[in-house]
């Protein structure tokens, strides 16, 4: 039973990384970017904010992200080091990301239920 759940859980996160991987290839032409990805069953209020470095927000967008659905939109502005990315899934878990590196074209996602003990996943990738 333990390797069974234990292979489901390899396959899901190979599926996944597999999918992200070829998302983030077939939009390669799209910077500065994010994309949320709802894995679950629930439909989920996600807010995106963006800080420019002197700590004030000049990005505030929520969005209602239903179930097996993949949302795309982009930042208003090129993410420089020292640049802050806050997301909070529905007005209870907030995570953030801090920008450390210069890049050329950021491209982030935003993953919902995908793992059932962390409800709220930020990867970051430059495209």
């Amino acid at each position: 039973m333990v390797v069974s759940i234990c292979l489901v859980l390899v396959l899901i996160t190979l599926s996944y990384f597999l999918w992200h991987s070829s998302l983030i290839e077939a939009n390669s032409e799209i910077t500065n970017s994010f994309f949320i990805n709802n894995w679950g069953n629930t439909s989920h209020e996600v807010t995106v904010e963006l800080f420019n470095t002197q700590n004030v927000s000049v990005f505030n967008e929520s969005y209602i992200s239903v179930p097996r659905e993949t949302i795309r939109s982009q930042f208003p502005i090129t993410p420089v080091p020292g640049v802050e990315i806050k997301v909070t899934l529905d007005n209870n878990i907030t995570k953030t990301l801090i920008v450390s590196k210069d890049l050329l074209g950021l491209t982030l996602s935003i993953d919902i239920d995908m793992m059932p003990n962390d409800p709220l996943i930020l990867s970051p990738a430059l495209s």
